[in-house]
């Protein structure tokens, strides 16, 4: 429903002011706009659906928007959470805990702490930007977050999820991995000129991108790797710890080895590996090779290519 507003003020026949930062349309919506009297964490303790109706500029040492309800929805509509560097303490854009919390259609930046940190159950986050915070672009968990991008996050990781799948995701230019996952999955997303592209602990990763990423590609344990591209990353391609399942990938034109293989445990398949910095023999390396599977014969055998293929290079 949309309504005119006068100094914040929704005119419609029904409104409540919060904190004399919003009001509630007669459809039961709350705005959410920044006057001179506002002050921060705004704090949404109360089930809802939420509007953002300006751009919110966070003070030091507080979070911009602290949720400690369930059911609760907030549409950025456009606008940007701005928080302050300024701050002595690690502070969120978005912080919360809870169920059923999600956050759609805008900009997080600036803060300290994490651009958003949301831990709970059934949390969503759609087409959301998180970039230039002090800390992590995304720190989630319970969550799933579609089309959502993390950059120039200098302190850590663009995505930290726990127990999430995220899909068409960007993460590009972060202090540290492009993703970090905890049991969780990652379908169509894309790791670029991190630190490191990803570390994976009992996690999927599937139609992934990672590439340019200043050190190592992807670190794995007790994971899953299938059907990406691993491409120009400064380290290694795919460094796997124990327990992984590595296949049909393209593993192609990374500084160090293609995959390299530390611990046992790991079934490693149909990937082609080429142009990796060393012989192309060597491009998959195995430290300990018992009770690993690597064929190197059958339908089932990795591909060694000694050319180079001009869309890579």
């Amino acid at each position: 429903m949309k309504c005119s507003t006068i100094k914040g003020i929704c005119l419609t026949a029904v409104f409540l002011l919060i904190g004399g930062l919003g009001v509630v349309f007669a459809d039961g919506e709350i705005v959410i706009e920044q006057t001179a009297s506002t002050t921060f964490p705004i704090t949404i303790d109360k089930s809802g659906s939420y509007i953002l109706g300006s751009n919110l500029i966070g003070s030091p040492n507080e979070h911009v928007i602290y949720i400690i309800a369930n059911n609760v929805h907030i549409d950025l509509n456009g606008f940007t959470i701005m928080g302050s560097r300024k701050s002595s303490s690690l502070k969120s854009g978005i912080s919360g805990k809870g169920a059923s919390i999600s956050v759609v259609n805008g900009k997080v930046r600036d803060c300290k702490g994490d651009g958003i940190f949301l831990w709970g159950e059934s949390i969503l986050l759609e087409n959301v930007d998180s970039s230039c915070n002090g800390q992590m672009g995304f720190n989630v968990s319970g969550a799933v977050v579609i089309k959502c991008t993390a950059s120039s996050n200098a302190g850590s990781h663009g995505f930290r999820a726990g127990s999430s799948v995220l899909s068409n995701c960007i993460s590009t230019g972060n202090g540290n991995n492009g993703f970090y996952l905890v049991n969780s999955s990652a379908f169509d997303c894309i790791s670029q000129r991190n630190k490191n592209a990803a570390d994976l602990e009992e996690s999927q990763v599937e139609k992934c991108i990672f590439q340019y990423n200043t050190n190592n590609g992807i670190r794995a344990f007790d994971s899953i790797i299938r059907n990406c591209n691993i491409i120009k990353n400064k380290g290694t391609g795919i460094h796997c710890f124990y327990n992984n399942r590595i296949e049909n990938n393209n593993v192609r034109f990374n500084s160090e080895m293609g995959i390299f293989v530390e611990n046992d445990y790991n079934y490693i398949v149909r990937n082609s590996l080429s142009g990796n910095g060393v012989s192309y023999s060597d491009e998959l390396i195995t430290m300990v090779n018992t009770d690993n599977y690597i064929p190197k014969d059958g339908p089932d055998a990795n591909i060694y290519w000694q050319g180079y293929f001009n869309d890579f290079e």
